[in-house]
């Protein structure tokens, strides 16, 4: 492979626009070359209006017959695990959209067919990618051990039409799928994996979607985790992202952590860190603003060229999903699940 990573993109949604036709017009180290949809004038528009070169009216076309050397995922949730095994099983390294799969059963069928294949299988986890995410490491290694996280993440209640997919259960919709996802991610980033979830109460917002969840984790050494948030409560007029971690000498607040870069979605633009330690002194940080998924497109497209085995990054994933069936299993409802 030489110059730009070629994509190939399967789903003409919204999140394919922002996660990476936008980072390849910003100049990151890929371009969009493929468009697939299962209707072939939706596809042809989408191409067009994006300047693709290619269009095609089934995935399956585009997977056999396209100009590309890797695929993003942005179909829904239910979708995820049939495309990206029939991408890796061709040979393409595969870019999943969060969450990578409907459960973690097949979260880790999805993992393994990346380890048989040979084939880099990656979750679109994208504020990891960004140096927010070391940054915070760093921060919390300075202050102590840690006690405890809250978590929170919101979008206004009107923000999202309730034909939207994540209202779908036959597409694996819901709140945590969505948002809790990403707060998931950030906690055991800090604080490995979890022992158990303590307590788990769902909105719905249809019959067996979570609208909203409010749950409690425990970590090793007595930290627990609070995390909640919705996508119908009414009285949320913004998008609320926040995390906070109480450590032995003092805490870090971050505001926008899942979202640290420029976005489309939050009027405050990137993060703020602010650290209170014991001893009475403030301090505030703000994160650099390059887009967390132009990191990601460059850190995707640094993997595949790099790529000569190794750990599969799609593990982490797995251990992921583990977490959120957990959390539905705690709060009364049934993990998601695949599309037949």
């Amino acid at each position: 492979m030489s110059g730009k990573l070629k994509i190939g993109i399967l789903g003409c949604s919204y999140v394919s626009t922002y996660a990476i036709i936008e980072p390849a017009r910003q100049g990151a180290d890929i371009v969009v070359t493929a468009i697939a949809s299962r209707d072939a004038a939706r596809a042809a528009e989408f191409a067009a209006q994006h300047c693709i070169p290619q269009s095609f009216g089934s995935y399956e076309d585009m997977l056999f017959d396209g100009d590309f050397e890797a695929v993003y995922i942005g179909l829904p949730n239910s979708m995820h695990g049939r495309w990206a095994k029939e991408a890796m099983a061709l040979g393409y390294p595969v870019l999943c959209e969060k969450p990578m799969a409907a459960n973690a059963a097949e979260a880790d069928h999805m993992t393994r067919t990346s380890e048989a294949t040979g084939v880099p299988l990656v979750e679109a986890i994208h504020w990891q990618t960004h140096p927010i995410a070391p940054r915070i490491k760093a921060i919390l290694a300075g202050l102590g051990p840690l006690q405890s996280m809250d978590m929170r993440f919101s979008l206004p209640g009107d923000f999202l039409p309730r034909d939207n997919i994540r209202f779908a259960a036959d597409l694996a919709g819901g709140w945590l799928m969505d948002q809790g996802c990403y707060c998931i991610s950030m906690a055991r980033f800090v604080a490995g994996e979890p022992e158990a979830v303590v307590s788990a109460t769902a909105s719905e917002a249809t019959p067996g979607v979570d609208g909203g969840m409010e749950f409690e984790l425990a970590f090793p050494g007595g930290v627990h985790c609070r995390i909640g948030g919705s996508m119908i409560d009414m009285g949320v007029t913004e998008v609320v992202v926040s995390t906070a971690f109480a450590c032995a000498a003092g805490t870090l607040t971050v505001t926008n952590p899942f979202l640290p870069g420029a976005n489309p979605f939050t009027v405050e633009q990137g993060a703020l860190m602010v650290v209170e330690r014991a001893d009475g002194t403030r301090e505030e940080e703000r994160a650099d603003l390059v887009s967390s998924w132009f990191c990601q497109a460059n850190a995707f497209a640094k993997l595949v060229r790099e790529w000569n085995g190794g750990p599969v990054p799609a593990w982490d994933a797995v251990a992921n999903m583990k977490v959120v069936d957990a959390v539905y299993r705690a709060a009364g409802m049934e993990a998601r699940t695949p599309a037949e």
